[in-house]
């Protein structure tokens, strides 16, 4: 046996920089929408509290959207879906 180390696998690294540049774009493309649609509910506010609801809600749903997507990205980094 050679105690030799083995060499990069560039062909990995290549095939998980591309998913991870396609997760990239396909989150800025929900968080996009999610603060787009954010933005037209708060335009339809009438008042401060159904504003601060609309904000409570929109916050709610970004966390949980960066929950999933850092989970997503970590997977991919490490190659659970590959």
């Amino acid at each position: 046996m050679s105690d030799r180390p083995k060499p990069f696998d560039l062909s990995a690294m290549s095939t998980t920089g591309m998913a991870l540049q396609k997760k990239a774009f396909e989150i800025s493309q929900v968080n996009t929408q999610l603060t787009l649609d954010f933005v037209k509910s708060l335009m339809g506010c009438r008042t401060p509290v159904e504003a601060m609801n609309v904000t409570r809600e929109f916050t709610s749903k970004q966390i949980e959207a960066f929950q999933n997507q850092a989970k997503e990205l970590v997977d991919i980094a490490s190659n659970k879906d590959m």
